[in-house]
């Protein structure tokens, strides 16, 4: 009866620990890891949305090592481009001696590439209440203005989490409160018409410079030619 009682008790102890420690990794990827920009794609309209989470949708077909195949846990390199945005650039076996990549199941393999599955990065965990609209600010910024959303993680040896869906600089949910999206369509076209005017008054400035350029290189040489003075005899 001790042994039953005891075998219980370390079963009921482990319910109660694993929890916690996922808890507690969790806290200290989000803490500690490195922060990576990924760009957001569009997702398939008939269901983005399951339960409590957000389905969200990035590149996630990466070159990958020769030999792996489906099923395979990969470690998935992370990089960074110029304009500090990061993406996953390649599959390999072998864990690498830096933190920057991630776990992740290989789902298919064709011709070199590897399709993953980022269990902890396809879901943004959000209240119902907001997710129609978050479903909404997410499609219409990924058709229309992709370089104004973006999803950040945060990275450490090969655990990912998300941090926050970011738009036009402020959180998703700061974003959803502020109202900004209820004028989406009106902003766009006045960004457009701003950027429209601008790249005119750019190709207006270039076409002045090209034409005095030209008015210059076509302005006849003017031969100096001295005064003839005349001597007077005295």
């Amino acid at each position: 009866m001790k042994t039953k009682k005891i075998i219980f008790a370390t079963f009921a102890l482990i319910i109660v620990l694993i929890p916690l420690y996922l808890i507690f990794k969790s806290e200290d990827v989000l803490k500690n890891g490195h922060q990576h920009k990924l760009r957001l794609q569009g997702y398939d309209p008939m269901d983005p949305f399951r339960g409590k989470f957000l389905r969200i949708r990035f590149e996630n077909s990466v070159r990958c090592e020769t030999g792996m195949k489906e099923g395979d846990l990969g470690f998935v390199l992370l990089e960074k481009d110029t304009s500090g945005f990061s993406h996953f650039s390649y599959v390999q076996k072998e864990r690498p001696s830096h933190s920057d990549y991630v776990e992740a199941k290989i789902i298919m393999v064709y011709e070199g590439q590897a399709e993953l599955d980022f269990d902890n990065l396809n879901k943004y965990f959000i209240n119902e209440d907001q997710a129609g609209e978050a479903e909404e600010i997410i499609a219409d910024f990924t058709r229309m203005a992709p370089d104004k959303i973006h999803l950040n993680i945060r990275v450490l040896d090969g655990e990912a989490r998300i941090e926050d869906i970011i738009v036009k600089s402020k959180k998703l949910l700061d974003y959803i409160k502020s109202g900004a999206h209820k004028n989406f369509e009106e902003e766009m076209m006045k960004e457009m018409m701003e950027q429209l005017n601008q790249e005119n008054m750019m190709d207006l400035e270039n076409s002045l410079r090209e034409l005095e350029e030209l008015e210059e290189l076509d302005a006849p040489e003017v031969e100096f030619i001295p005064p003839v003075i005349e001597e007077t005899e005295d």
